[in-house]
């Protein structure tokens, strides 16, 4: 969770006797230019009161909302029980935003509705709030709506919920009811009616180590608690060019809202050829579809636990006054983008990438709750350290990928609701009295006695952390491509098992300094490089594709003969094929047909379609090779100059994937069991500190080309510290 606070706190003591107990945000009613007026009041989830509504077992009624913080040092000031109490503006925004929209509501809601009390008309109140809060068809001034449209609207929605609740059906009994709430307490205004929220900012004292901590841990229940979840992705985009970016997104929303209905007409909640119809003729709108996709709740590492437990209705997204149905954008509209582009190929659009968070949230929540629910109805202790161990590495795995948070621990914390288990165990419980370095220390000791593995050192090699040891990770670095899975890795290690090594080959020591792993020697460094890069690669325009290629090829092969020469010093009488092989397992893997087409051109296997294409309209490029992968090889070659090239006596060609963490001569590369790419370890004294990983996963078929050095005999046991 984002940590911020402010310079007073307004926050009462949660009971120390009800764990359950949380704050809501009371938000009253309040035009545009009204002070913000709030209250924070103690509720239980476990409560026992009357149901205020059917379904809701007894359970405060409450909006959950899911939202970014924004700069904690741009702030303004809300009325917070009476006193001014300072909140990022994003947060700002949307208060101010739903006070207008409640006061719009409650000038026509009947005045007995208003009251506070009893709570049967506050769950009406919510009923039609939320009701239209989530109508597309709504105009984008709203609530500056035309007075006898809302009126209307929401007279439909207050009857709509007397009926739901049993109360007389027909024009005439109703007629007769809605007279009855009409002249009933009229000393209640529209500004006197609220709705209750759960916003981390305010319900948790963040002044509070203890309490931050302590509710952090209960995130998974309070927002599957919350009666509805409601994303606001704020008023404005962040975009350099402000004005453009609005015209931009209404473009897009418009599209969004006529596939919608087309959806609706169709009665296919995924949409149908309609929905496709509209996505072809807005294509110039889905272009710029992007820009709302980079909005920044879309990268926070927090909504997965979010969007994943909420058991209420689908999430909604909220940009400005307008509601976009979570599901809706993931199921329909970008698919049907997608769809768009395959059909009439050219350059990239905008939210291609910007989509890949959408898609990939999406993915995880559906993997996430089966799962969960699997876990609840298992016989099998879902609890046990094993299956929480390998369930937040895959969470790690996949979360880490895109998404982000302010705080460092939030990047272990965030997916704590995930596991599928209440009980947390003692060493991943939240605690923000620890520095973050220590949390890492901790998780990265749980997963390795809870998996028995180390294959996630290969992605935690990016930055050495000060104060623990160097083999624990900075999470906070972690590449989702970096974290072997699937077959490759267990072929790997069924081949390291047909060695006989003993079940206990990886061992953390008592107080948990040290890591205890077996391996083999590959080689040693015999010699660091540094390339002189020609400059050509910095010179070529970021945004002009054919100068890009042609600076990449070219920078490339000078660096492959650069590296040969050298090489060739140091391994005199190895057959000329021997560089290319080793060459090739320090150059990416061709883990996709633009990577095989780029790789094919720098070794000089496609010159005529480098010429060509170079040359060629921006279409035909970036169907070739996207303009992303040219920009990643450029920083490559940047790491190659800093860093340095080690070539070992064994002929491998190496450098490491640890930010400003050289190689130097004398270290030493390794095939650790458990860690499926070769790695770089420093002699310190009869122990090693971790260095980093310095290729991508190894194949069987690698650890054979090894010959001798992977036999029984040649296993060592290695102490890193």
């Amino acid at each position: 969770m984002d940590a911020f606070a402010s310079s007073t706190s307004p926050h009462t003591p949660l009971s120390p006797t009800d764990p359950s107990q949380i704050r809501l945000l009371r938000l009253y009613a309040g035009a545009s230019d009204d002070p913000i007026r709030c209250e924070l009041h103690h509720v239980s989830l476990t409560s026992t009161n009357p149901p205020p509504q059917p379904g809701q077992h007894g359970r405060p009624l409450f909006t959950a909302l899911s939202y970014t913080w924004g700069d904690p040092s741009v702030t303004a000031p809300i009325l917070l029980d009476g006193s001014p109490f300072e909140v990022t503006t994003n947060l700002r925004a949307f208060l101010r935003h739903t006070q207008t929209v409640l006061l719009a509501i409650a000038t026509y809601v009947p005045p007995a509705t208003r009251a506070p009390q009893p709570d049967l008309f506050m769950a009406l109140r919510f009923f039609v709030l939320r009701n239209i809060l989530l109508r597309m068809d709504l105009p984008r001034d709203f609530p500056r709506t035309r007075n006898s449209e809302l009126g209307a609207l929401v007279r439909r929605y207050v009857e709509a919920w007397l009926v739901r609740r049993g109360w007389p059906r027909g024009p005439r009994a109703q007629a007769q009811v809605m007279a009855r709430l009409r002249v009933e307490s009229e000393t209640w205004a529209p500004r006197e009616c609220y709705m209750d929220f759960w916003i981390d900012a305010l319900c948790i004292n963040q002044r509070d180590l203890r309490e931050r901590s302590a509710q952090v841990a209960r995130m998974k229940d309070i927002y599957a608690s919350a009666s509805f979840l409601l994303i606001w992705l704020g008023d404005t985009i962040v975009v350099p060019t402000a004005q453009e970016g609005a015209q931009d997104i209404d473009a897009a929303i418009d599209m969004i809202h006529e596939m919608y209905r087309a959806s609706k007409l169709e009665g296919a909640p995924v949409g149908g050829p309609a929905t496709l119809e509209t996505a072809l003729a807005k294509r110039d709108a889905m272009r710029q579809l992007g820009r709302l996709l980079r909005q920044p709740w879309f990268s926070r590492l927090w909504i997965i636990q979010e969007v994943v437990v909420a058991t209420s209705a689908s999430p909604v997204l909220l940009f400005r006054h307008t509601p976009i149905p979570l599901d809706f954008l993931t199921r329909t509209v970008v698919p049907r983008c997608v769809q768009v582009h395959n059909l009439l190929p050219g350059p990239q659009l905008e939210w291609s990438d910007a989509s890949r968070n959408l898609m990939l949230l999406h993915k995880l929540t559906v993997t996430r709750r089966d799962a969960l629910a699997h876990m609840q109805s298992a016989e099998t202790a879902a609890n046990s350290t094993a299956t929480i161990s390998r369930t937040l590495l895959e969470l790690l795995r996949w979360a880490r990928a895109r998404f982000q948070a302010t705080d460092p621990r939030d990047y272990l914390y965030a997916l704590l609701g995930l596991l599928g288990t209440d009980d947390i165990p003692l060493d991943l419980r939240p605690d923000y009295t620890l520095p973050f370095e220590h949390v890492f220390h901790k998780f990265t000791i749980y997963l390795i006695k809870g998996a028995g593995t180390i294959n996630f050192l290969d992605c935690a090699g990016m930055h050495r952390l000060a104060g623990v040891p160097s083999w624990v990770p900075d999470w906070r670095h972690c590449v989702m491509g970096r974290l072997t899975n699937g077959h490759q890795g267990a072929a790997v290690n069924d081949w390291w098992d047909s060695l006989g090594l003993s079940s206990s080959a990886i061992k953390v020591s008592q107080y948990g300094l040290r890591l205890r792993v077996e391996g083999v020697r590959l080689g040693e460094v015999a010699l660091i490089v540094f390339p002189p890069l020609t400059g050509i690669v910095h010179q070529a325009p970021d945004d002009d594709f054919g100068q890009l290629l042609l600076a990449v090829v070219h920078e490339a092969r000078h660096v492959r003969s650069f590296v040969r020469d050298n090489w060739q010093v140091i391994r005199p009488n190895d057959p000329p094929d021997g560089f290319q092989r080793h060459w090739e397992a320090f150059m990416p893997k061709p883990s996709s047909k633009y990577m095989q087409t780029l790789l094919d051109m720098i070794d000089g296997k496609r010159d005529a379609e480098l010429l060509a294409l170079a040359a060629a309209e921006s279409e035909a490029q970036q169907r070739a090779v996207p303009l992303e992968l040219l920009r990643a090889f450029r920083k490559s070659f940047e790491t190659w100059f800093e860093l340095g090239i080690a070539i070992f006596d064994q002929g491998q060609v190496a450098t490491v994937f640890r930010i400003g963490e050289a190689i130097r001569a004398g270290d030493i590369m390794c095939a650790l069991k458990g860690l499926q790419a070769p790695c770089v370890l420093r002699p310190r004294g009869t122990e090693y500190s971790f260095v980093g990983v310095c290729g991508d996963a190894l194949q069987p078929g690698d650890l054979a080309a090894y010959g001798e050095a992977f036999s029984p005999d040649r296993v060592e046991r290695f102490v890193l510290i």
